[in-house]
């Protein structure tokens, strides 16, 4: 099983080890690792149903590597071993099984940017009651929080994500270690979420005060109330996830009331039980009782092992053709470069702009980018400018680059140029250099276009419109600031 999902291993390897995604999930699979090691001891030959079904999931992970992104294949692959696993441990039930080994996928990234703006969202809209209450009158206005004209960004490690992920992690581990079955775990997972997402929002209230300047405070302060607010979710949580005497709902109290009707109604007309049915598998022939036999578990054991060689081989072949397919991708572009074919910006801010080479990194990124990359310069700052005409998951924002590239970045704050235009800025640092990064989307015109600070919410308005957009991205060296 584990050979016949080799490429989901490394494409998850990929993304825990380059840097573009959160590595939250090897704390899943180091979690799962020491709990099956735990349960060792009650390790079985899964039932011939979970060979089966296991087979079936490994061969539907390879085949869908051809038709639906590597995230989506990788899923199957995680339910296909947590059939396997569940069978094989018969004392632990399936769904917490499933939840911590779907938990171990790396698509933090990916949750960031189609969560993340409606998250922030809902994050400033719900703090700033909070902070009305307090006597300060803020409002929202979007994923930020406006106060005597200044603008509070809730930025995305404040969203949520991560503190939601561990939350799921914490309740799958609890139902897990409980014994808990799909209704439980189910439970279990949305009061997590409901606790992740109101501690969240008291975060968010109470760092309102230094980020405004309100209140003045060292910087371990920020990651300690973080601390507190995600400590008053837990606690709950676990508290739930213990407490075995669940009150029975309705349903249940009308079902077994029902049941003892029935009951009290067999015993009064005192009515001889029925002879027990025949089992299926049973038929006479005259005095003579023959038994369909089941499938031999040769049988079983060979469709398993033939699935799981089965997946392998598709998989090195698809991994032959996307190879092929990149190297043939590689040659169209170098032989006609999409560049060429729009009007690129030759101004910024008055300022002419002189054409440079992309970079290394720039490049091999442009062959795989459903738009176009340019590189230029004013003299003075260096501008990168992404073209796209449609709403694409590959505009990554330009934290994620530098987070691959080794850079350390300060926190995102929210910025006025002289010309009024509103950017989303940080500072990286790698090697002793400082460079301040200033980025921002634009629809259509270069300068004037409607914008955004943010590539989760331009994403969901782009959904509605034409295009095309400019992700334009300035880098600043500190020596170059005025």
């Amino acid at each position: 099983m584990l050979a016949a999902l080799w490429p989901h291993w490394v494409w998850m390897a990929r993304r825990l080890t380059d840097r573009s995604d959160e590595p939250w999930g090897i704390v899943a699979i180091i979690a799962m690792l020491v709990l099956v090691a735990r349960d060792r001891k009650q390790l079985v030959l899964p039932a011939r149903y979970a060979m089966l079904a296991s087979g079936v999931l490994a061969l539907g992970a390879a085949i869908a590597t051809f038709l639906v992104p590597p995230s989506f294949a990788a899923g199957l692959a995680m339910l296909a071993l947590a059939v396997f696993l569940a069978s094989a441990l018969p004392r632990r039930p399936f769904t917490p099984l499933a939840t911590l080994l779907l938990l171990a996928l790396p698509i933090i990234a990916s949750l960031q940017f189609y969560l993340g703006y409606p998250l922030r969202a809902f994050t400033a809209q719900a703090a700033a009651p909070l902070l009305q209450f307090t006597g300060v009158h803020a409002h929202a206005a979007g994923a930020a929080l406006q106060w005597q004209g200044g603008t509070v960004l809730v930025d995305p490690p404040c969203a949520g994500i991560g503190m939601l992920w561990v939350g799921s992690f914490f309740a799958a581990l609890l139902s897990y270690l409980n014994g808990a079955d799909a209704r439980r775990t189910l439970l279990n997972g949305l009061l997590a979420a409901a606790l992740v997402l109101a501690a969240n929002v008291l975060r968010n209230a109470v760092l309102f005060f230094p980020e405004s300047g309100l209140v003045h405070w060292p910087d371990a302060a920020h990651r300690l109330v973080g601390l507190a607010a995600f400590t008053l979710a837990i606690a709950p949580l676990i508290a739930f996830a213990h407490w075995r005497h669940m009150p029975l709902s309705c349903q249940t109290r009308l079902g077994l009331y029902a049941q003892a009707v029935r009951a009290a109604r067999s015993m009064l007309r005192e009515t001889p039980p029925s002879p027990p049915a025949p089992l299926p598998q049973e038929r006479k022939r005259g005095s003579r009782v023959s038994t369909v036999r089941l499938m031999p578990w040769a049988r079983f054991r060979t469709f398993f092992v033939g699935a799981c060689l089965a997946a392998a081989v598709l998989s090195v072949f698809g991994s032959l053709v996307t190879h092929s397919a990149a190297r043939a991708s590689d040659l169209n572009t170098a032989v006609a470069p999409r560049s060429s074919l729009i009007e690129w910006p030759t101004r910024f801010r008055g300022r002419p702009l002189t054409p440079l080479a992309l970079a290394p990194l720039d490049a091999r990124f442009a062959q795989r980018f459903p738009g176009a990359i340019a590189r230029f310069s004013d003299g003075m700052q260096t501008l990168i400018v992404r073209h796209v005409d449609q709403p694409t998951r590959m505009l990554h924002p330009a934290a994620d680059c530098f987070r691959a590239a080794g850079y350390v970045l300060t926190a995102a704050t929210a910025r006025i140029d002289a010309g009024g235009m509103h950017w989303r800025c940080f500072i990286a640092a790698r090697d002793g250099q400082r460079v301040r990064v200033c980025e921002r989307i634009v629809e259509r015109d270069f300068e004037t276009g409607r914008a955004w600070t943010d590539v989760s919410a331009w994403y969901w308005s782009a959904l509605g419109s034409t295009g095309p957009w400019w992700a334009i991205t300035v880098i600043t060296p500190f020596e170059a600031q005025t």
